[in-house]
Parts: C-alpha cells; sequence; structure tokens
C-alpha cells in the first residue's frame, strides 16, 4: 500500500509542466524600483534576462511608517561636505520636519504634503467668520514622505545648512575633521606639610 507521501509525489509528477503559465517577460523600457525590508532599494532589468541591480542604499534603513512613502534621494560626497538633494513637490516649510543626530551619523526627513485652504472671499476681514461651505470632491491625493539615512561620515550638525527651493529640498552637511586638539594645561598642588612638620 502507497503512503501518502508516495501518492503526492506521484500526483505531483504527473503534473505536465507545460501547462504551468510562464511570468511575462518585462519589456526592453520598463524599470521599476523597490525597496526590500532593509531599505535596499532594489532597480528591476532593464532588458530581458539581466539580473537585477542591487543598489545598496542606506542599507538597514528604518522603514516609513503606515502612510507614507520610502523618499528618493541624492547623496553627495567630498572631503569637506555631504549634500543631500530630495524632490518635495507641493511641501511648504511648515510640513516639513527634518532631524539630525550627531551621535547616531543619522538624518531622518519627514514632509507631507498640505490641502491649502479656499482662498478669503472679496472684501474679507481678518476675524470675519471662516466660509462655510464642503468639498463635493475630494480627488487628490496629498501625500506623506518619510527616510532615515545614515550617512557615510561624521558631519558638524553646527553648521548645517537646509533650503527649499521649487519643489528641492537641499541639506548641507560639512564635514567634521579631526583637529590636532588642544592642549591640557597641568595645575601643579603642591605637597601639603604633615602634621609633624607643622607643630615643629
Amino acid at each position: 500500500m502507497l503512503s501518502f507521501y508516495q501518492k503526492l509525489e506521484s500526483k505531483l509528477n504527473e503534473v505536465n509542466p507545460d501547462a504551468v503559465p510562464a511570468a511575462p517577460a518585462p519589456s526592453a523600457s520598463s524599470r521599476t524600483a523597490s525597496f526590500k525590508a532593509t531599505g535596499e532599494r532594489v532597480d528591476q532589468p532593464q532588458r530581458p534576462g539581466e539580473p537585477p541591480v542591487s543598489i545598496a542604499v542606506d542599507q538597514g534603513s528604518d522603514l516609513p511608517p503606515d502612510g507614507t512613502e520610502p523618499l528618493d534621494i541624492d547623496l553627495f560626497q567630498s572631503d569637506e561636505r555631504m549634500v543631500v538633494v530630495a524632490q518635495l513637490p507641493g511641501v511648504a516649510k511648515d510640513g516639513l520636519e527634518i532631524v539630525m543626530s550627531e551621535e547616531a551619523n543619522t538624518l531622518t526627513i519627514r514632509a507631507e504634503q498640505q490641502r491649502p485652504a479656499p482662498p478669503p472671499l472679496p472684501g474679507a476681514k481678518d476675524g470675519d467668520r471662516d466660509e462655510k461651505g464642503r468639498y463635493v470632491k475630494q480627488e487628490t491625493k496629498w501625500k506623506k514622505w518619510y527616510r532615515k539615512v545614515y550617512l557615510p561620515a561624521p558631519f558638524d550638525s553646527g553648521e548645517a545648512e537646509a533650503s527649499l527651493e521649487r519643489g528641492v529640498l537641499r541639506i548641507v552637511l560639512p564635514a567634521k575633521h579631526p583637529g590636532e586638539g588642544k592642549r591640557l594645561s597641568v595645575k601643579e598642588i603642591p605637597d601639603e606639610p604633615s602634621k609633624d612638620q607643622a607643630g615643629k
């Protein structure tokens, strides 16, 4: 009598491999990107048959919170500084939060598009009641982005600068160079006379 596993194996051997549909081959022009659980970005192959190109982008980066999208960045590094650039269309200064940590050597960016309030009625003055009304359509998606960047070198947060111009965020982080060090002066403390010598 055949065991359960022998029956299962015989059934699996009966399956015709030609009947299993093959996965569609990617088109030559398609190129998509996805993020692994480690935060590593993987660009899919441009041509059929090519292996995926793995780009080490902040290995070990924290994943974005629910409801947010991962923020793509460009990171430029030289001996003097690091420059982080990101596209944030429709994000105002109030919808942007940047947190730096020299100890952890990280840069965290949170950004949110905010729905603008309707313009005031003609002739309205400060202190007038808000206009009563409601949205009859809300089709626009207002996005949120999040990115925690593990930087490749130490930086000086006291000299860092950030600017937002036409939806492009630019963060400049000057490099922290170890100096020659500070000379430490030594204070000499004289020996205290013992009680026997003080009594003489």
